[in-house]
Parts: C-alpha cells; sequence; structure tokens
C-alpha cells in the first residue's frame, strides 16, 4: 500500500487521497466495529463505547497517514513521537472525537435513535473534515 502511482500514474493528489481513503477507511472501520461491539454487544453507554473505539482508530490512523498519505522526509519520520505532526494530528483527531462524541449525544441520547445511527454521520461527515485539517494543518510540509 506504500506506493499507488502505478495505478493512478503520476497524478500525486489521487494517490493521496486514494491513501487518505484507505487508511481512514481502515481506521473507521475499526472504530465502528470496536463502537458497535462495545456498545451494543457488551451494553456499554454509547460515548464511553465511541472514546474506547477513538483511541484504537487514532493510533491506526496516525501511523498510517504519517507513514504512507502525508510521508516527507527518512530524517523526519525517525522523530515520529516528537514531531509536530503528531500533536497537530492529535488535535485533528480530538476535533473528530469531539464530532462524533456530538453526534453519539445528539442522536442517541438527546433523540433517542438507536445507537447504530451515531454511525451515519460517524462515516460520512467527520472524515472529509479531518481530511482537510491533516492534510492543510497537521502533516503540512509547512511546519508552523
Amino acid at each position: 500500500m506504500r506506493n499507488f502511482s502505478g495505478f493512478f500514474g503520476k497524478d500525486s493528489r489521487l494517490v493521496e487521497v486514494f491513501s487518505f481513503l484507505s487508511i481512514g477507511s481502515i481506521a473507521t472501520v475499526v472504530h465502528a466495529f470496536i463502537y458497535s461491539q462495545v456498545s451494543i454487544n457488551i451494553g456499554m453507554d454509547a460515548i464511553p463505547s465511541n472514546l474506547i473505539a477513538f483511541t484504537f482508530a487514532f493510533f491506526i490512523s496516525f501511523t498510517g497517514h504519517y507513514n504512507v498519505t502525508f510521508r516527507t522526509s527518512k530524517q523526519f519520520q525517525s522523530r515520529i513521537l516528537t514531531s509536530p505532526s503528531m500533536i497537530k494530528f492529535l488535535i485533528v483527531a480530538i476535533t473528530g472525537l469531539l464530532m462524533n462524541t456530538f453526534f453519539v449525544w445528539l442522536l442517541v441520547e438527546q433523540l433517542s435513535f438507536g445507537k447504530i445511527f451515531a454511525l451515519i454521520p460517524m462515516l460520512t461527515i467527520v472524515p472529509p473534515l479531518t481530511y482537510l485539517l491533516s492534510k492543510y494543518w497537521a502533516f503540512s510540509s509547512k511546519q508552523v
């Protein structure tokens, strides 16, 4: 999964978007799976279930995006845990978590929809927003 350029030719934007979607999809599926298993099958409340699922998805997402989607020089990669990108991506991920938690709270706690309905905005609204924040801020080549 490291190089999609053979599939997309030389269009690096398509490669980046496909990589983001692939890694984000894996992290989202893990998030949705853990959320549904913990909240529905185990019976834990929806919000703590979402926090547990977020934790697993964060590490998958950061590792994949750092090393594949928005990769930079090897020297920069060697400082993965202390890089400005990790701190910024954590902020992006927490923003995504807050959005997910808001949708869980609104749909499940306030509107009394089934827990499964919280997955709709988790899968359709939050990922595009986190892509934009990741690309143009967290993993920007212009580290501010």
